[in-house]
């Protein structure tokens, strides 16, 4: 059997296999298309010493904290994608997202007063 046959076989096996999954299949079914290839995402840092950790122990923020900066989808002190309160790293004991087109505090795309996570009682964007 010529190398090259063995080869492709082996390829359609893998593409097909459900072995293979998430960004692995991806790459895979990505290779033999021109559609872009999927990276895996960096991990943020905390903006005062670069950690990637998160909660207590940042011996340059003000509050002792890690706090990361601009992923709207989680918490700037926990990662999580909660809203409101209960964040145990917040300096406010709330979630706090990143800027983007929903407030940083409840999620809301709406803008003005009402938020009722705000410290200041107004959506923030």
């Amino acid at each position: 059997m010529p190398g090259g046959h063995w080869l492709s076989a082996s390829l359609s096996f893998l593409k097909t296999s459900t072995c293979l999954l998430g960004l692995d299949a991806a790459i895979m079914q990505a290779s033999n298309s021109n559609a872009p290839v999927p990276t895996r995402t960096i991990m943020s840092l905390c903006r005062f010493c670069n950690s990637p950790s998160y909660g207590s122990g940042c011996l340059h923020s003000p509050h002792g904290k890690h706090e990361h900066n601009g992923d709207e989808g989680h918490c700037d002190f926990c990662n999580s994608p909660s809203y409101g309160s209960g964040c145990l790293h917040s300096p406010t004991r709330k979630h706090r997202h990143g800027h983007g087109a929903r407030c940083i505090w409840c999620g809301s795309p709406s803008s003005g007063s009402g938020c009722l996570h705000s410290t200041t009682g107004k959506h923030e964007r």
